[in-house]
């Protein structure tokens, strides 16, 4: 079910937020010691009493806003006032805030209901979903995959119909990369708005909250009950990828059916973007590097042995990236936002893949065919916009049985009109 569906039915009185939450519960229960995407659950009686307490606001027309009564998960690295952050850390002691983080904030304003937390890697440090604290994120429907990372468990939440809205954080496409692996919707929005100013210095260049929903009309939908709504183009003019872009088999046979398939929708592409691939790569090194030694630099000397031997190692190499070399890097990202605002001058919109490879198998880090170390080596196509400060989506689709994203990208600070545009797209593909 979609939050569109959900609403006609409750506005026919078939369907209430409590019947919702209900289900979201009973859900979790049944499944998650499967999939392993929720690390903490709110109160089951204060969920039903916010439930009900919402569908009395709509009875008497004084809802909140369109999202009133809606459950939805955050990722346990985002603060829900009274409930426990632990971060997917056994090496630092969890938080109990007093306030929540801005974007759980802003949907509880509009009388959405958080079900709980949900699983991630330590200190959202990877593109997979495993953790010394919670053990192993599983994919609901492809069991074989990886979900993806390092919002695993806000995408399975989605994707094990738990919920119909996730809150999630993307540094180098820890939204959209689960989005794509999970077969459903993952968006960062433009830095503008969505920059994680809170983050450690190597972060908050790339580091932004990002939202996971089943559709891009749903995600549509909350967008304009939050922030703001847009219309599509009548006639949508779009860019495609440099075709030497490094990619898999099976992803460049996805990508290129949804390209010839974008030209029968929109006609031939306006553009070709051609990214410069290698000082991208260098520039997120250096960022990205970075703000994990300074996050494992925070933790007690007590915590450190449990600290995860990946993300130690992505630490310890931080510490060697000079400040010549963080110059650098945003000398590359004020380059590449340049490339990419002066392609949207004469374009809407950007379609690349997600990701360009396979996904990985359960338990691994990278595609076996990518033939790659280090996962920022396969997530090129993602960290693009977190450079840059672009708003970008992710619409799923699968090949061969194998779960695959469009992404979408727009211009920076349009993003109402960016998922406008998705929408379209979702509908006529």
């Amino acid at each position: 079910m979609t939050i569109e569906k959900f609403q006609r039915h409750r506005a026919c009185g078939d369907l209430s937020a409590l019947s919702l939450v209900q289900s979201g519960l009973e859900r979790i229960h049944s499944m998650d010691g499967e999939h392993g995407a929720w690390v903490h659950i709110a109160d089951p009686a204060s969920l039903l009493q916010l439930a009900a307490a919402s569908d009395a606001r709509w009875k008497s027309g004084a809802s909140l806003s369109p999202l009133d009564g809606l459950p939805f998960s955050v990722k346990d690295s985002q603060h829900v006032a009274g409930m426990p952050t632990t971060f997917g850390s056994l090496a630092a002691d969890p938080v109990i805030p007093a306030q929540s983080s801005p974007i759980v904030e802003r949907l509880q304003k509009a009388g959405a209901i958080a079900l709980g937390k949900t699983s991630l890697p330590e200190f959202s440090w990877k593109a997979t979903t495993e953790s010394p604290r919670s053990g192993i994120t599983r994919n609901p429907r492809y069991p074989q995959y990886s979900p993806g990372g390092s919002s695993g468990g806000a995408a399975v939440s989605i994707a094990q119909g738990a919920c119909f809205l996730a809150t999630g954080t993307d540094a180098a496409g820890s939204v959209r990369i689960p989005a794509a692996f999970t077969g459903t919707v993952g968006f960062k929005p433009s830095d503008s708005i969505a920059l994680s100013t809170g983050a450690v210095e190597g972060f908050k260049r790339i580091g932004h909250w990002g939202l996971h929903t089943r559709t891009a009309a749903d995600l549509n939908m909350v967008w304009s009950a939050l922030y703001e709504s847009a219309g599509a183009p009548n006639q949508l003019r779009w860019a495609c990828i440099d075709p030497s872009t490094r990619m898999g088999r099976r992803a460049k046979l996805f990508y290129d059916a949804r390209v010839a398939r974008m030209v029968e929708l929109f006609g031939p592409p306006t553009a070709v973007f051609r990214p410069d691939w290698l000082s991208a790569g260098q520039a997120i090194y250096s960022l990205y590097l970075r703000g994990c030694s300074e996050t494992v630099a925070r933790i007690n000397m007590s915590g450190l042995q449990q600290v995860d031997l990946g993300l130690a190692d992505f630490a310890n190499r931080g510490a060697f990236v000079s400040a010549q070399q963080l110059a650098q890097a945003i000398d590359i990202q004020d380059r590449l936002r340049s490339m990419l605002d002066q392609m949207f001058e004469s374009v809407d919109i950007l379609v690349m893949p997600t990701v360009a490879f396979d996904p990985p198998l359960i338990g691994k880090e990278s595609p076996e065919e990518a033939g790659v170390k280090d996962w920022l080596d396969w997530a090129h196509c993602t960290y693009l916009t977190n450079l840059t400060g672009h708003p970008s989506l992710s619409l799923p689709g699968e090949l061969e049985g194998v779960p695959f994203g469009m992404q979408v990208i727009g211009q920076k600070g349009r993003d109402a009109e960016l998922l406008a545009a998705c929408v379209k797209i979702e509908r006529l593909m």
